[in-house]
Protein backbone atom coordinates (compact mmCIF):
# COMPACT_ATOMS: atom_id res chain seq x y z
CA UNK A 1 0.00 0.00 0.00
CA UNK A 2 3.06 2.25 0.08
CA UNK A 3 3.84 4.12 -3.14
CA UNK A 4 7.40 2.77 -2.78
CA UNK A 5 6.57 -0.58 -1.13
CA UNK A 6 9.48 -3.04 -1.34
CA UNK A 7 9.62 -6.83 -1.15
CA UNK A 8 12.86 -8.52 -0.08
CA UNK A 9 12.97 -12.33 0.02
CA UNK A 10 16.25 -13.89 1.04
CA UNK A 11 17.38 -17.31 -0.13
CA UNK A 12 15.02 -20.05 1.00
CA UNK A 13 12.13 -17.70 1.89
CA UNK A 14 8.79 -18.90 0.50
CA UNK A 15 5.20 -17.84 0.01
CA UNK A 16 3.33 -21.15 0.11
CA UNK A 17 -0.23 -22.10 -0.85
CA UNK A 18 -0.46 -18.99 -3.06
CA UNK A 19 0.69 -20.20 -6.49
CA UNK A 20 0.30 -16.81 -8.13
CA UNK A 21 3.41 -15.01 -9.33
CA UNK A 22 2.15 -11.42 -9.07
CA UNK A 23 2.41 -9.71 -5.69
CA UNK A 24 1.43 -6.10 -4.97
CA UNK A 25 4.70 -4.24 -4.45
CA UNK A 26 6.30 -1.35 -6.30
CA UNK A 27 9.87 -2.68 -6.12
CA UNK A 28 11.82 -5.82 -5.29
CA UNK A 29 15.21 -5.92 -3.57
CA UNK A 30 17.97 -8.35 -4.62
CA UNK A 31 15.81 -10.35 -6.99
CA UNK A 32 18.75 -12.65 -7.66
CA UNK A 33 18.58 -13.95 -4.06
CA UNK A 34 14.96 -15.04 -4.38
CA UNK A 35 14.19 -18.77 -4.39
CA UNK A 36 13.31 -20.13 -7.81
CA UNK A 37 9.91 -21.23 -6.44
CA UNK A 38 9.38 -18.38 -3.98
CA UNK A 39 5.73 -17.99 -5.02
CA UNK A 40 5.06 -21.70 -5.46
CA UNK A 41 5.20 -21.89 -9.26
CA UNK A 42 8.16 -19.61 -9.78
CA UNK A 43 9.84 -16.46 -8.57
CA UNK A 44 7.49 -13.78 -7.26
CA UNK A 45 6.88 -11.06 -9.82
CA UNK A 46 6.09 -7.59 -8.50
CA UNK A 47 3.04 -6.02 -10.10
CA UNK A 48 4.41 -2.49 -9.76
CA UNK A 49 1.08 -1.55 -8.19
CA UNK A 50 0.77 -1.24 -4.41
CA UNK A 51 -2.03 -3.00 -2.56
CA UNK A 52 -4.89 -0.89 -1.25
CA UNK A 53 -4.34 1.22 1.85
CA UNK A 54 -6.56 0.68 4.86
CA UNK A 55 -7.79 3.34 7.26
CA UNK A 56 -6.53 2.91 10.80
CA UNK A 57 -9.09 1.67 13.31
CA UNK A 58 -10.19 3.92 16.14
CA UNK A 59 -7.79 3.44 19.04
CA UNK A 60 -9.05 4.18 22.54
CA UNK A 61 -6.84 4.58 25.59
CA UNK A 62 -7.12 2.46 28.70
CA UNK A 63 -8.84 4.31 31.53
CA UNK A 64 -6.26 2.98 34.01
CA UNK A 65 -2.47 3.32 34.07
CA UNK A 66 -1.90 0.67 36.74
CA UNK A 67 0.92 -1.86 36.35
CA UNK A 68 -0.17 -5.50 36.59
CA UNK A 69 1.86 -8.72 36.78
CA UNK A 70 0.53 -12.26 36.51
CA UNK A 71 3.08 -14.86 37.65
CA UNK A 72 3.62 -17.64 40.17
CA UNK A 73 4.76 -15.09 42.78
CA UNK A 74 1.64 -12.88 42.39
CA UNK A 75 -1.62 -14.34 41.13
CA UNK A 76 -0.73 -17.18 38.75
CA UNK A 77 -4.15 -17.44 37.12
CA UNK A 78 -6.24 -14.39 36.20
CA UNK A 79 -9.51 -13.93 34.31
CA UNK A 80 -9.75 -10.36 33.08
CA UNK A 81 -13.17 -8.96 33.82
CA UNK A 82 -13.55 -11.18 36.89
CA UNK A 83 -10.38 -11.39 39.02
CA UNK A 84 -10.21 -8.48 41.46
CA UNK A 85 -7.28 -6.08 41.13
CA UNK A 86 -6.71 -6.60 37.41
CA UNK A 87 -8.33 -3.73 35.58
CA UNK A 88 -11.66 -2.00 35.82
CA UNK A 89 -15.04 -1.82 34.15
CA UNK A 90 -15.25 1.05 31.67
CA UNK A 91 -18.85 0.39 30.64
CA UNK A 92 -21.21 -2.56 30.24
CA UNK A 93 -19.31 -3.93 27.22
CA UNK A 94 -15.70 -2.87 27.87
CA UNK A 95 -13.01 -3.84 30.40
CA UNK A 96 -9.79 -1.81 30.75
CA UNK A 97 -6.43 -2.81 32.21
CA UNK A 98 -3.15 -0.89 32.40
CA UNK A 99 0.27 -2.35 31.62
CA UNK A 100 0.04 -6.15 31.79
CA UNK A 101 3.09 -8.42 32.16
CA UNK A 102 2.65 -12.19 32.16
CA UNK A 103 5.69 -13.98 33.55
CA UNK A 104 6.78 -17.42 34.84
CA UNK A 105 3.75 -19.61 35.57
CA UNK A 106 1.32 -16.89 34.54
CA UNK A 107 -1.92 -17.76 32.77
CA UNK A 108 -4.49 -15.15 31.68
CA UNK A 109 -7.97 -15.63 30.23
CA UNK A 110 -10.90 -13.26 29.62
CA UNK A 111 -14.49 -13.21 30.84
CA UNK A 112 -17.49 -13.66 28.55
CA UNK A 113 -19.06 -10.61 30.20
CA UNK A 114 -17.31 -8.02 27.98
CA UNK A 115 -16.99 -7.70 24.21
CA UNK A 116 -14.03 -5.28 24.22
CA UNK A 117 -10.79 -5.38 26.21
CA UNK A 118 -8.34 -2.46 26.24
CA UNK A 119 -4.77 -3.05 27.48
CA UNK A 120 -2.13 -0.33 27.76
CA UNK A 121 0.88 -2.58 26.99
CA UNK A 122 1.13 -6.37 26.92
CA UNK A 123 4.36 -8.34 27.53
CA UNK A 124 5.10 -12.07 27.85
CA UNK A 125 8.14 -13.66 29.54
CA UNK A 126 9.28 -17.19 30.42
CA UNK A 127 6.71 -19.35 28.63
CA UNK A 128 3.71 -17.34 29.86
CA UNK A 129 0.26 -18.06 28.38
CA UNK A 130 -2.77 -15.95 27.49
CA UNK A 131 -5.96 -17.31 25.97
CA UNK A 132 -8.43 -14.91 24.37
CA UNK A 133 -11.94 -15.74 23.18
CA UNK A 134 -12.99 -15.24 19.58
CA UNK A 135 -15.84 -12.90 18.74
CA UNK A 136 -14.40 -9.95 20.68
CA UNK A 137 -12.26 -6.86 20.08
CA UNK A 138 -8.86 -6.52 21.79
CA UNK A 139 -7.08 -3.15 21.71
CA UNK A 140 -3.45 -2.79 22.76
CA UNK A 141 -2.87 0.91 23.40
CA UNK A 142 0.90 0.50 23.02
CA UNK A 143 3.16 -2.46 22.19
CA UNK A 144 2.61 -6.21 22.25
CA UNK A 145 5.85 -8.04 23.10
CA UNK A 146 5.61 -11.82 22.94
CA UNK A 147 9.13 -12.38 24.24
CA UNK A 148 8.57 -15.94 25.43
CA UNK A 149 5.22 -17.66 25.57
CA UNK A 150 1.99 -18.46 23.80
CA UNK A 151 -0.95 -16.24 22.86
CA UNK A 152 -4.08 -18.15 21.86
CA UNK A 153 -7.39 -17.08 20.36
CA UNK A 154 -9.96 -19.87 20.61
CA UNK A 155 -13.48 -20.28 19.31
CA UNK A 156 -15.28 -18.74 16.34
CA UNK A 157 -16.63 -15.32 15.50
CA UNK A 158 -15.52 -11.93 14.19
CA UNK A 159 -12.32 -11.18 16.14
CA UNK A 160 -10.17 -8.05 16.06
CA UNK A 161 -6.72 -7.47 17.54
CA UNK A 162 -5.66 -3.85 17.16
CA UNK A 163 -2.12 -2.92 18.25
CA UNK A 164 -1.30 0.78 18.28
CA UNK A 165 2.49 0.30 18.52
CA UNK A 166 4.83 -2.56 17.59
CA UNK A 167 4.09 -6.29 17.59
CA UNK A 168 7.22 -8.35 18.34
CA UNK A 169 7.20 -12.15 18.53
CA UNK A 170 10.52 -13.42 19.87
CA UNK A 171 12.36 -16.69 19.44
CA UNK A 172 10.13 -19.78 19.34
CA UNK A 173 7.07 -17.95 20.71
CA UNK A 174 3.67 -18.83 19.23
CA UNK A 175 0.52 -16.89 18.37
CA UNK A 176 -2.28 -19.40 17.69
CA UNK A 177 -5.40 -17.93 16.09
CA UNK A 178 -7.88 -18.51 13.28
CA UNK A 179 -6.37 -17.13 10.08
CA UNK A 180 -9.45 -14.89 9.69
CA UNK A 181 -8.55 -12.88 12.82
CA UNK A 182 -8.16 -9.23 11.82
CA UNK A 183 -4.79 -7.98 13.14
CA UNK A 184 -3.91 -4.31 12.66
CA UNK A 185 -0.40 -3.18 13.69
CA UNK A 186 0.10 0.58 13.87
CA UNK A 187 3.90 0.47 13.68
CA UNK A 188 6.20 -2.51 12.97
CA UNK A 189 5.73 -6.26 12.94
CA UNK A 190 8.78 -8.41 13.68
CA UNK A 191 8.58 -12.19 13.84
CA UNK A 192 11.91 -13.46 15.10
CA UNK A 193 13.63 -16.73 14.25
CA UNK A 194 11.50 -19.88 14.70
CA UNK A 195 8.46 -17.94 15.98
CA UNK A 196 5.04 -18.82 14.54
CA UNK A 197 1.97 -16.61 14.11
CA UNK A 198 -1.44 -16.81 12.47
CA UNK A 199 -4.00 -14.26 11.31
CA UNK A 200 -4.74 -11.67 8.65
CA UNK A 201 -2.21 -8.84 9.14
CA UNK A 202 -2.24 -5.24 8.02
CA UNK A 203 0.95 -3.48 9.14
CA UNK A 204 1.18 0.30 8.80
CA UNK A 205 5.00 0.19 8.84
CA UNK A 206 7.49 -2.57 7.97
CA UNK A 207 6.96 -6.30 8.46
CA UNK A 208 9.97 -8.57 8.99
CA UNK A 209 10.09 -12.35 9.32
CA UNK A 210 13.54 -13.47 10.42
CA UNK A 211 15.13 -16.86 9.72
CA UNK A 212 12.69 -19.80 9.86
CA UNK A 213 9.79 -17.68 11.16
CA UNK A 214 6.33 -18.71 9.91
CA UNK A 215 3.19 -16.64 9.31
CA UNK A 216 0.00 -18.50 8.38
CA UNK A 217 -2.68 -16.27 6.90
CA UNK A 218 -2.28 -13.01 4.99
CA UNK A 219 0.16 -10.11 5.19
CA UNK A 220 0.08 -6.55 3.89
CA UNK A 221 2.74 -4.04 4.97
CA UNK A 222 4.63 -0.94 3.86
CA UNK A 223 7.75 -3.02 3.15
CA UNK A 224 8.15 -6.78 3.68
CA UNK A 225 11.40 -8.63 4.43
CA UNK A 226 11.37 -12.43 4.55
CA UNK A 227 14.58 -13.82 6.03
CA UNK A 228 16.23 -17.06 4.99
CA UNK A 229 13.88 -20.08 5.25
CA UNK A 230 11.01 -17.99 6.60
CA UNK A 231 7.51 -18.62 5.23
CA UNK A 232 4.20 -16.94 4.63
CA UNK A 233 1.67 -19.75 4.21
CA UNK A 234 -1.26 -18.09 2.48
CA UNK A 235 -4.68 -18.80 3.99
CA UNK A 236 -7.55 -16.39 3.42
CA UNK A 237 -9.46 -17.87 6.34
CA UNK A 238 -13.05 -19.03 6.49
CA UNK A 239 -15.59 -16.23 6.00
CA UNK A 240 -17.22 -15.01 9.20
CA UNK A 241 -20.96 -15.71 9.13
CA UNK A 242 -23.15 -12.97 10.60
CA UNK A 243 -26.83 -12.05 10.74
CA UNK A 244 -27.83 -8.89 8.86
CA UNK A 245 -30.97 -6.81 8.34
CA UNK A 246 -32.62 -5.99 5.03
CA UNK A 247 -35.61 -3.65 4.63
CA UNK A 248 -36.22 -4.86 1.05
CA UNK A 249 -36.72 -1.24 0.01
CA UNK A 250 -34.82 -1.71 -3.25
CA UNK A 251 -36.20 -3.19 -6.45
CA UNK A 252 -33.86 -6.18 -6.57
CA UNK A 253 -31.99 -8.31 -4.02
CA UNK A 254 -28.47 -7.18 -3.13
CA UNK A 255 -25.34 -9.33 -3.40
CA UNK A 256 -25.93 -10.44 0.21
CA UNK A 257 -28.62 -12.77 -1.12
CA UNK A 258 -28.39 -15.87 -3.29
CA UNK A 259 -31.72 -17.36 -4.41
CA UNK A 260 -32.62 -20.23 -6.71
CA UNK A 261 -35.50 -22.49 -7.64
CA UNK A 262 -35.76 -26.27 -7.76
CA UNK A 263 -38.61 -26.40 -10.27
CA UNK A 264 -41.08 -24.18 -12.09
CA UNK A 265 -40.42 -20.64 -13.22
CA UNK A 266 -40.81 -18.62 -10.00
CA UNK A 267 -37.69 -17.23 -8.30
CA UNK A 268 -37.89 -15.56 -4.85
CA UNK A 269 -37.78 -11.78 -5.25
CA UNK A 270 -38.78 -8.47 -3.65
CA UNK A 271 -42.45 -7.61 -3.93
CA UNK A 272 -43.96 -4.55 -2.21
CA UNK A 273 -41.19 -4.25 0.34
CA UNK A 274 -41.17 -7.94 1.26
CA UNK A 275 -39.21 -10.99 0.17
CA UNK A 276 -41.65 -13.32 -1.53
CA UNK A 277 -40.45 -16.90 -1.22
CA UNK A 278 -43.37 -18.65 -2.91
CA UNK A 279 -45.59 -17.74 -5.84
CA UNK A 280 -49.16 -16.72 -5.08
CA UNK A 281 -51.31 -19.16 -7.05
CA UNK A 282 -54.57 -20.99 -6.61
CA UNK A 283 -54.99 -24.77 -6.52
Amino acid sequence: FSSTGELYMQSGALIENYNVLDVCFKTVKNYHEMNANACGIGKCQISGTPSLARAAPTFVSSSTSATNTVANWTTPSVELGTTAGYGQRFNSSRWDIGTLTINTGGNVTVSDAYSTYVIKDLTFYNAATMTLKAGKTYIIDGDLNLNSGTLNIVGTGDTKLYIKGNFTIALSSVFNAPTSVDVYVGNRLEVQSNAQIQGSYYVADNATLLNSAVLVGRLSAKNVTLGSNSKVIYDAGAPVLQCFNDTFSQSALSSDWVVSRSSGTFTPSIRSGRLRLTEASSN
